[in-house]
């Protein structure tokens, strides 16, 4: 009943931050660890190496994580851990991804864990007609775990009038509508309906041009090909390291860590409980039994654990380390999914607008 009374924005923000850890089933199963290693199953699960299925570039932001936890994974998994770095395929990649680990061998059995983002991947079902072309639906996407929670950037050029100052480009914006360039990526990605909303808020509208991957995206505004953007922390940190772009804002209610603490966060800038940040774990197909599934999060539970994996990932400013568990995932992939129907509705970016 939360989620009924709450405003979508609102609600949405209370589901991306429900951190509680509920245990998992283990009826079947105790997980038994040798020499720290987690050992395969009855049924002999895994007896093949492992693949961790990347929907982008190798040095995107899921790259990177995949990187990270097959570091972590190093000393504790008794298969070996690949990457599968598969770029942006398809219209809708991480949807026919799911189809694509039915073809690899015993894809069935969960040997192709594929990195995905909430809410940004459940987006996707409102944009796209998903369910009619290919035939798979919310509950196909089977969540094996979410280990993190991290904001957006939204990121300017240097030498820009505005400065390094969110409220400065707004009001450059109110006073030259439609000139400062804004470079998104595809309509309906988390980014994109997060920044749809932030010029809603701000009473602006920004020249808006569509295209490339986040790391492509925040090379042209380096070079000043376009003005903003709004990107993953990871990218946000390799280029403003290399001192080819400014930052002007965080997503969400809370300022990051250093080297960021003086970065303004949405509430700051007058739009707090706005929802827009990335929760990132596994999923695989809705073929993969529980036991399966149960064991894979046993693996990448205890990889977050490691000191490794969380003095890499707690360097990325803002980020947020939590475990949910399959079902604790998929409440937040349904309220999710509930919630941000209207959201996408008001944008007029739906499906079935078009």
């Amino acid at each position: 009943m939360l989620f009924r009374a709450l405003s979508p924005s609102v609600a949405l923000l209370a589901i991306a931050t429900l951190l509680p850890v509920v245990a998992y089933s283990q009826e079947a199963w105790t997980p038994s660890y040798v020499d720290g290693k987690l050992q395969p199953l009855p049924d002999g699960f895994p007896s093949q190496s492992i693949s961790l299925v990347v929907l982008d570039e190798a040095g995107s932001s899921d790259g990177v994580y995949a990187r990270n936890m097959q570091s972590a994974l190093r000393d504790i998994s008794p298969v070996p851990i690949e990457i599968n770095d598969r770029g942006e395929v398809g219209t809708y990649p991480t949807w026919e991804a799911l189809g694509w680990t039915l073809d690899q061998p015993e894809g069935d059995q969960g040997y192709y864990p594929i990195v995905v983002v909430l809410p940004g991947s459940v987006l996707d079902l409102h944009t796209v007609p998903i369910e009619k072309e290919l035939g798979v639906t919310l509950d196909d996407l089977n969540f094996v775990i979410v280990t993190e929670v991290t904001p957006y950037v939204v990121t300017s050029r240097k030498d820009a009038p505005w400065g390094n100052s969110f409220s400065a480009m707004v009001e450059y914006a109110k006073a030259n509508p439609g000139t400062v360039k804004y470079l998104s990526r595809s309509p309906g990605s988390g980014g994109y309906v997060a920044m749809e909303r932030y010029q809603e808020l701000q009473g602006i509208k920004l020249d808006k041009r569509v295209g490339g991957s986040h790391n492509e995206i925040q090379s042209a505004i380096g070079a000043g090909v376009a003005d903003i953007g709004i990107t993953q922390v990871e990218t946000a940190l390799t280029h403003w390291e290399a001192g080819r772009i400014e930052l002007l804002m965080m997503s969400g209610d809370r300022r990051a860590s250093t080297p960021w603490e003086a970065v303004p966060s949405a509430a700051d800038m007058g739009m707090p409980g706005e929802p827009w940040a990335q929760n990132r774990g596994f999923v695989v197909n809705s073929t993969v039994s529980d036991l399966h599934r149960d064991w894979l999060h046993e693996l990448f539970r205890v990889g977050t654990e490691t000191a490794e994996f969380q003095e890499n990932r707690e360097r990325l400013p803002g980020n947020a380390l939590v475990v949910m568990n399959h079902d604790e995932a998929m409440e937040l992939a349904h309220r999710a999914f509930e919630i941000s129907e209207p959201v996408i509705r008001n944008i007029g970016i739906h499906w079935d607008q078009q």
